[in-house]
């Protein structure tokens, strides 16, 4: 995501600048390995059991009941996310009405058990729950604060496959994130568009989901809405139904796993723009049609800037398809949701766009395994979208002597440190990005472009830490380049400009 306007690092300094006496947030400190084989999930040094280790927890009468738990140990987030289980796939069925701002929907959701569960939680916001059912039997339900907790009429074995269904209707509330103090996050109605802005919580504002980035899941979204509107949401349209009614029924389907954070739908008055890379890569952007000559030419850069990245990782683009629309207003941010980056009207500038197309490999394709990761995302995007300009001979609103102006004059805790109200603060963007550029510097082109091809290879598909890029680091550069890179990466100290 770019909290962005054509003046984005003067926006960034001003808006993160912070008392620099802050509490420091401990590096992470355990990994419990999950009892299905998969990668460990680094927590927060709490005992965590929602990741296949077994919940057990103590009833009224002091008999222990199995059942997942809300959150996954993020150390930001300690309720998000829900344990018991891994969602294989959501198909959201979702009745939109943009006038009123309803959502009349049924969310169906397929998931394998790592335990045994008597009862588990998923993430919803508000939103009326009208019915629940579990492997097509009735479950009761109740709700907690942001919790749905379902309770199904048997138990769910360990390691079994069911399917969830939730019917649900109501008027989508945007939520207050701690992470996000500017603005809101989730659903969005203005001016005739619905939007969403998921990262990091909002998800959940819109379809219940197990709402962390560390479970992905495949995606189809069934849209139903006005006829004279047009329906947008991640992977490829599958299918356009004219319901004979006034409404149109649209189906994406999102086949490679994705977050529920990045997960989105747009419904509004869009006019579709489309284009093929050299290598057949189909590229299609939605426009606000009074708009659409003008952003058609400044979205021109997309196929030169994903043949740069797919030559930096050594890595075809990871997804089917890949996209931008465009809201017809100003709204001071991009978010790169997964194939479909969405921009505001003042967000549409060469540098916000090749930085929304980085997220697609590193964001996307490989998320993080805790928020407090984050500048593996923004740091990332940040520096090698500034990298595609310097290969290109072309100016960029950001390079690397700016940032570190910036970084001088305002708060500048290490990346990999941040508290959570710096979570899309300068230090996570520009400090992150120069760790990157240090490490560049000391360890030369050809070595830097091996650490970033072995880096996504690893990883993509997946979840990765700090501690996986810095052993990366140490494995292809050695013990100095770490030493480099952790100088960057913690501490309120600001190293020396890297020459």
């Amino acid at each position: 995501m770019r909290r962005t306007s054509v003046a984005f690092l003067l926006v960034i300094a001003a808006a993160c600048s912070s008392d620099p006496d802050v509490t420091v947030v401990e590096p992470v400190s355990t990994e419990t390995t999950s009892t299905d084989g998969s990668e460990p999930v680094v927590t927060d040094g709490e005992p965590v059991d929602s990741v296949g280790e077994p919940s057990t927890t103590i009833s009224d009468g002091d008999v222990p009941a199995v059942g997942g738990r809300d959150g996954v140990g993020d150390s930001f987030y300690p309720s998000m996310g829900n344990g018991g289980y891994f969602v294989d796939d959501y198909s959201l069925n979702l009745d939109v009405d943009v006038d009123g701002n309803e959502l009349d929907a049924t969310a169906t959701i397929s998931a394998t058990a790592s335990e045994e569960l008597s009862t588990f939680h998923l993430d919803l916001h508000g939103l009326e729950v009208t019915s629940v059912g579990v492997d097509g039997q009735p479950a009761t339900f109740d709700r907690e604060a942001d919790e749905l907790i379902i309770t199904p009429a048997e138990p769910i074995a360990s390691e079994s496959a069911f399917e969830v269904e939730v019917d649900y209707e109501g008027t989508p509330e945007p939520i207050a994130d701690p992470g996000v103090p500017l603005d809101s996050v989730g659903w969005q109605n203005r001016e005739g568009t619905v939007y969403v802005a998921s990262e990091p919580s909002g998800a959940k504002s819109w379809f219940p989901s197990n709402n962390h980035p560390s479970d992905k899941a495949t995606f189809t979204f069934v849209i139903t809405a006005d006829s004279d509107l047009t329906a947008v949401a991640n992977g490829v349209r599958e299918d356009l139904v004219d319901n004979g009614d006034g409404t149109t029924t649209t189906t994406w389907n999102m086949s490679d796993q994705m977050t529920t954070y990045l997960a989105a739908i747009y419904v509004g008055d869009f006019e579709l723009r489309e284009s093929t890379t050299d290598d057949g890569l189909r590229i299609r952007n939605y426009f606000p049609p009074a708009f659409a000559d003008d952003l058609e030419d400044d979205f021109e850069l997309t196929a030169d800037v994903i043949d740069f990245y797919e030559e930096l990782f050594g890595a075809d683009y990871p997804f089917a398809e890949y996209g931008s629309i465009v809201l017809p207003f100003s709204t001071g941010f991009a978010l790169e949701n997964q194939t479909i980056s969405v921009h505001g009207l003042d967000a549409t500038d060469p540098y916000t766009i090749a930085h929304e197309i980085m997220h697609q490999w590193a964001g996307n394709s490989v998320t993080v395994a805790q928020w407090q990761d984050i500048w593996l995302l923004e740091g990332f995007a940040t520096y090698l979208a500034y990298m595609y300009f310097e290969d290109r001979g072309l100016n960029s609103q950001i390079e690397p002597q700016g940032m570190y102006s910036a970084l001088r004059s305002g708060f500048s805790i290490g990346p990999a440190e941040v508290p959570i109200d710096e979570l899309f603060g300068l230090s996570v963007y520009f400090r992150g990005g120069m760790t990157l550029h240090a490490l560049r510097v000391d360890v030369g082109d050809d070595a830097f472009q091996e650490i970033m091809a072995v880096y996504y290879e690893r990883n993509a598909g997946e979840r990765a830490s700090t501690e996986e890029f810095q052993a990366i680091v140490e494995e292809i550069a050695g013990a100095d380049a770490l030493d480099v890179v952790n100088s960057w990466l913690f501490g309120l100290e600001l190293p020396p400009f890297p020459e």
